[in-house]
C-alpha cells in the first residue's frame, strides 16, 4: 500500500484532476485547477526545405523521395518548423493561466533520422535553445517541466 499512496497523488496531479467535489454544470473545469500539455517527440528536422528534387527535401527521408511536401511537411520526413510553430500557434489560445507544460523531449532530429556526421554538440544545444525560446515566445506566462529527452544530447554514446 505503500506505493501506491505515493502513486495515486502524483498520477492526480499529472492528470490535473479536480478535487472530489462535483464540478459546477456549466464550467469545463474548476477554477485554480490546470491543464497540461504534454510537448514530446517533436523531432525538428532543421534541413526541411521545398525544393524541385524530392530525394533532397530532408535529411529524415534518407534519400528517399518525399511524395507530397509542403510547408507543413512530408510524411517521411521529421517536423518542419513550421508545423511546430503552427502546432504552438493553436495550442496558446487554448491555453490558460493555471494551465502547465510538460517538455519531455526529443525535440532533437537524429540517428537513425540524420547521419551522425551531420549532428554536433552545438547543433543539439542550438535545436533545444530555439525549441526553448519557441515555447517561451508561444507561452510566455506558463509554467514548463522540461526534460531532456533520449535524442537530446551529443554524442549518444556517451
Amino acid at each position: 500500500m505503500g506505493l501506491l499512496s505515493c502513486v495515486v497523488p502524483l498520477l492526480l496531479l499529472l492528470c490535473g484532476a479536480a478535487p472530489l467535489e462535483a464540478a459546477p454544470a456549466k464550467s469545463s473545469y474548476l477554477p485554480g485547477t490546470g491543464r497540461f500539455w504534454h510537448i514530446t517527440d517533436l523531432h525538428l528536422d532543421p534541413t526541411y526545405h521545398l525544393t524541385p528534387d524530392p530525394t533532397k527535401v530532408c535529411f529524415s527521408s534518407k534519400g528517399v523521395p518525399a511524395t507530397n511536401p509542403g510547408v507543413f511537411g512530408d510524411f517521411l520526413c521529421d517536423s518542419p518548423y513550421r508545423l511546430i510553430q503552427s502546432a504552438f500557434d493553436h495550442m496558446a489560445t487554448l491555453t490558460k493561466p493555471d494551465d502547465f507544460i510538460i517538455w519531455t523531449g526529443l525535440s532533437v532530429d537524429s540517428p537513425p533520422h540524420v547521419p551522425a556526421g551531420e549532428l554536433s554538440t552545438d547543433l543539439v544545444v542550438q535545436v533545444i535553445g530555439n525549441m526553448t525560446e519557441t515555447i517561451r515566445q508561444h507561452f510566455p506566462n506558463i509554467t514548463v517541466y522540461p526534460a531532456l529527452g533520449n535524442h537530446d544530447y551529443w554524442p549518444q554514446v556517451s
